[in-house]
Parts: structure tokens; sequence; C-alpha cells
């Protein structure tokens, strides 16, 4: 039970930092936002070139589970 309301009371207090961080420092929260998202994108554009140089289904699944 006590380790049940410690992680409650750090994930309160995790979420509001973050919360904060957003609010008071929304220039780089956003650079963050960029960021993640260009590192998403080309990750994407890394796994369609391996697809695309061999797309049979083995070269699909290999990557999938590499990507995972």
């Amino acid at each position: 039970m006590f380790k049940l309301v410690s992680h409650l009371i750090f994930l309160a207090i995790g979420a509001s930092l973050g919360v904060w961080w957003g609010v008071y420092h929304p220039v780089a929260a956003s650079n963050l936002v960029q960021q993640e998202e260009a590192r998403i994108a080309q990750a994407k554009v890394e796994l369609l070139q391996r697809l695309k140089v061999d797309p049979s289904p083995e070269n699909i699944n290999k990557s999938l589970d590499a990507e995972t």
C-alpha cells in the first residue's frame, strides 16, 4: 500500500513538473516536440528505404523486429 501511494505521489509530482515546464518554457517544449517528430520521420524513412531494397515478407518481419 505504501509503495502504491509513493508511486502515485511521484507520478503527480512528475506530471505537474512537466506541465509547469511546458507552460513556462513553450519555445523549448515546442523545439523538443519538433526534434521528436523529426526522429520519428527519419526512422520511418530509413525503414521504408530498407523495405524498398528487399520487399520480401522475411525482410519486413526482420526489419519490424529490429525496430521494436
